[in-house]
């Protein structure tokens, strides 16, 4: 961050600004209390800081309390700050603090991505390069902020249930259903009818997976119940065990996933020259073997299985 730190003065409150482009709206009243309580007792420890025109950059929130407190003045630092910098600042700062609500937090995010170098928002989807650049800067997943940027296509309804304390994450359910399912999905999550974001998961799955099942699936009152009640009660919906679909689904990537650490340990701990020249042209031939297989198997051509018949691999023509 290139800016210049002035000096702290002890300065009287009417004199002091809001920003009102700063990320943050809102103010919780209990936590103003706690805070103003605080300074009464200990004082502010912590200067907030405002640019040469009085206007604040980061410390709203103790610049409120101070006032609810009834100081009289209240130390601050003046700092020399452009404004694409005093936003971003902002925006760490409340990060930080853990200080804004998920909706603001996704607004900020949307703010600054228009301030990354060379990149705008493209589409639905704002430009990956523009993701990373704000990952690195703000020390948070890519993932998380992609997913938290969606909040903003959310309705309304959805987004001020998030700042009264629904986890975002729940949109993951509402985003899995089609179309034509979202609005009940919807419903039900906001009715805090999901115990947990792996519940509502499942009856999302449930849906997409069953097509024909959807409307009685959805028919259900799922209030309350563990993932495991949700996928108990899906089962006597006429719906597989969500979780046995998984797993079924997850089975080959990992026997191939093992095989993969498998061949790159081997590959770790044998020089070529371990093999002897004896071996050598027949394991790299088992090699080439599976390459071609797997291009065929990508085409849904038939695989032809070789032979080891001592050592060496039968019927087996390598196509280059």
């Amino acid at each position: 961050m290139h800016h210049s730190y002035m000096e702290i003065k002890e300065i009287q409150p009417a004199r002091i600004k809001r920003d009102p482009t700063q990320p943050r709206t809102v103010f919780p009243e209990d936590r103003l209390k706690e805070m103003a309580q605080s300074i009464k007792t200990e004082g502010v420890i912590n200067p907030i800081e405002i640019d040469e025109n009085y206007t604040i950059v980061t410390g709203e929130m103790r610049y409120r309390a101070s006032q609810l407190a009834g100081l009289k003045t209240v130390p601050c630092k003046i700092i020399k700050i452009q404004d694409t910098e005093r936003f971003m600042r902002q925006v760490i700062e409340n990060i930080h603090h853990n200080t804004m609500t998920a909706t603001d937090t996704a607004k900020a995010y949307k703010r600054l991505l228009r301030m990354s170098p060379g990149d705008t928002l493209g589409g639905r989807q704002p430009n990956n390069k523009g993701i990373a650049w704000l990952s690195k800067k703000l020390g948070k997943s890519r993932a998380v902020i992609a997913e938290q940027l969606q909040l903003l296509e959310m309705s309304k309804p959805f987004q001020k249930a998030v700042d009264r304390g629904l986890p975002y994450t729940q949109l993951r359910a509402i985003n899995a259903v089609p179309e034509e399912h979202k609005a009940k999905v919807e419903k039900k999550v906001l009715s805090g009818e999901f115990a947990s974001r792996d519940a509502a998961m499942a009856v999302a799955t449930a849906v997409k997976q069953n097509p024909d099942l959807a409307d009685a699936i959805l028919q259900e009152d799922y209030t309350d119940k563990t993932y495991e009640a949700v996928t108990r009660k899906l089962a006597t919906a006429g719906v597989e065990k969500i979780s046995d679909k998984l797993d079924e689904a997850t089975k080959s990537p990992k026997e191939i996933g093992r095989l993969v650490v498998a061949m790159n340990k081997w590959l770790e701990k044998n020089s070529l020259e371990s093999l002897g020249s004896l071996f050598q042209k027949d394991t790299l031939l088992g090699l080439t073997v599976v390459r071609d297989n797997i291009d065929k198997w990508k085409k849904g051509k038939a695989i032809d299985n070789p032979q080891i018949i001592e050592g060496t691999y039968e019927n087996h023509k390598t196509t280059n």
